[in-house]
């Protein structure tokens, strides 16, 4: 995905190890389009476990903002949610080989350099059963200049929150949105699931209502 123009910076997900982005029409809420998998029974009765890998800030809000984000998406009425566990020191950053046994984990690494990739998100299944989720791996840039407070971020800094907020949408399992004026336009109407930031705003930090539909059609 190439980059957006002035101010307008990339969320990335990826599936296995393949990039996808849906393009449907916007007045649509299938979740079979949007969403490429779902998690298993079991996690959804206990929660998708993850865990903060030790590089991640913990001096700063932003260890905070991010799960503000992940209550965002708990906070609806749907039988899936994210459960946080304690630190961890080596989770495996990506899907080369899922066993049974992984867990969810957020990652604090640089991806392409400042202003350009935010965060990625890969979501990860067993060959034997490739549409049901077994864990993921997030990473959010750590060469951002990142707000991690909860007002409205000056117009040089990426909210934390907002991003986060994206890719744990992903986690669940939701691909990006069609970028159109519908669905993704440049102001607060904006879709959390649009495949773009504005810096300097928070919004992305609440769901709307193609994120709500989706979701819960994904998990009814």
């Amino acid at each position: 995905m190439s980059k957006g123009f002035v101010r307008l910076v990339v969320l990335a997900a990826v599936v296995g190890l393949v990039g996808v982005v849906s393009v449907v029409p916007s007045s649509a809420h299938d979740e079979a389009t949007y969403y490429d998998g779902r998690w298993r029974n079991d996690d959804l009765d206990n929660g998708v476990e993850w865990h903060f890998t030790a590089a991640v800030p913990s001096g700063t809000d932003f260890r905070s903002r991010v799960v503000d984000s992940q209550a965002t998406w708990n906070g609806e009425p749907v039988p899936m949610f994210f459960d946080q566990a304690p630190e961890i020191d080596n989770p495996g950053n990506n899907c080369e080989s899922v066993s049974l046994s992984d867990v969810g984990a957020v990652h604090y690494k640089d991806i392409d350099g400042g202003g350009g990739t935010l965060g990625v998100t890969s979501t990860c299944a067993l060959q034997s059963a490739p549409n049901t989720l077994r864990t993921f791996k997030m990473n959010l840039d750590d060469s951002e200049n990142w707000y991690t407070g909860t007002g409205s971020p000056p117009g040089n800094q990426i909210d934390v929150q907002s991003v986060a907020t994206h890719e744990f949408g992903h986690a669940a399992g939701a691909q990006h949105f069609p970028n159109n004026n519908q669905v993704c336009p440049n102001n607060s109407t904006m879709e959390t699931m649009c495949p773009f930031y504005t810096a300097g705003t928070g919004w992305l930090a609440s769901l709307e209502s193609h994120d709500e539909h989706t979701f819960s059609n994904a998990y009814p």
